[in-house]
């Protein structure tokens, strides 16, 4: 059986697989941990970003069975944190956990 980490780095590149297709093969995000999300050396621009998110909070309800609602939990969390793939795997995992808590 996965671990929470496993499905949540799983629930993470199906995103991101899913949001490369938009883009043309030289700006696509890669599915490393070090990948910056946004900023000068990041793939993302805000919409791109926001695209994201929600593409990664409907695969966390369909892989965990709980809805998550990223943006609304950044308050508890270092929202300057967010800057790669890997702090994106790492707060999904957060943001589980508690809505799983419940």
């Amino acid at each position: 059986m996965e671990s929470a980490t496993e499905m949540a780095i799983s629930v993470v590149h199906s995103a991101i697989d899913e949001l490369n297709q938009q883009f043309a093969e030289e700006n696509r995000l890669e599915k490393t941990p070090e990948a910056i999300l946004l900023g000068d050396a990041g793939r993302l621009d805000s919409l791109g970003f926001v695209n994201l998110i929600a593409l990664v909070e409907e695969r966390c309800e369909e892989s965990f069975g709980v809805p998550i609602s990223i943006t609304d939990s950044l308050g508890t969390w270092d929202a300057d944190r967010l800057m790669t793939v890997g702090d994106l795997v790492d707060y999904v995992c957060h943001v589980v956990k508690q809505e799983m808590a419940k």
